[in-house]
Order: structure tokens, then sequence, then C-alpha cells
């Protein structure tokens, strides 16, 4: 058993202006399962990304909007998602003003966070620069990749990860 004291956490930036925080990981000793939270400044957000594991995110703190494969959905304290494997989603801070704060919980100890084009979240147009909730920068592919391979890539590993052993 580990018990893990939040003041005592390290801070990370994993994007500007997102901050982790691990709390139970494999270095705490879970076999299964990590947990931790995120601190969004306002209007900041993660870009879209896809993961190997089930994932359930908890709004602590604030508002948020959650971008998953096309859809965007308000979200307040308390309210959670469950993100399958392999779906495309993003959170998004809705507030230019207050931060936003959301518990994360991966079903595995070894979590990888593919980023992908915005367009797997947002479809094919994103909101406008200047909503709230939206600072326009969008991830570009690598210089030479064109969308069709970034596509291909993307849906390779996906289907990968599907059949892997214990699916």
């Amino acid at each position: 058993m580990a018990i893990t004291f939040f003041e005592q956490c390290a801070k990370y930036e994993l994007d500007e202006g997102v901050c982790f925080r691990d709390l139970q990981t494999g270095q705490t000793g879970t076999s299964v399962l990590s947990v931790g939270t995120a601190t969004f400044e306002p209007a900041r957000y993660l870009p879209c990304h896809r993961h190997n594991c089930e994932e359930v995110i908890v709004i602590l703190e604030g508002d948020a909007l959650v971008d998953l494969a096309g859809k965007r959905t308000p979200m307040k304290p308390y309210d959670s998602s469950h993100v399958p494997q392999g779906v495309p989603h993003r959170f998004v801070n809705a507030s230019r003003n207050r931060q936003l704060m959301i518990l994360w919980i991966y079903s595995v100890v070894d979590v990888d966070r593919l980023v992908t084009h915005y367009t797997e979240c947002m479809g094919d147009f994103p909101p406008e620069p200047g909503e709230d909730g939206y600072i326009p920068v969008k991830p570009h592919p690598p210089a030479g990749t064109q969308k069709e391979q970034l596509v291909s890539q993307i849906t390779a590993q996906v289907m990968a990860a599907l059949r892997s052993p214990g699916r």
C-alpha cells in the first residue's frame, strides 16, 4: 500500500499551460492502473490524442469541453467521462479566467499517448479562433508526412492495440 500526498507530488508540464501530477503509478506500487491530476491554465488544452488503454476523467474544478471523436460536450465539476482505448479525444479549459483541474485514471501502468491531427477530435471544422475555450494552436504533421500517411499510421496502431492479447 502506498499513500501519496498531493502537495509532495512533482509537477510537470506535458503541454504548454497543462501541468500534471502523478498520484499513483507503477513507481508507487500499482500494477494495473495509473492515477493523477492535470491542471489547465485558462483556455489551454491538450492536443488531440489517443491512448493504448481506457481512460476515465473526473472534472474536479472549473468547466471543461471534451472533444471526443468529432463531438464537443461541456462538462462541469464531478462530471466524468470514459474514453475507450484508441478513441481520439482532448480536454479543453472552457474558461478564459479560471483554471480547470481533472483527475485522470488509466487502465494500465505504462500509458502511451499518441498525438493525432486535430480533425480526429474536431472533425473538418475546428472552432473559430477566439471562441471560448479555444486557442488556435493546431498540431502540424511532421515535415514530409501527408495526411493520408498519418491516418494510415494511426489506424494501424489502433488496430494493433485492439488485436493485442487481453482484449
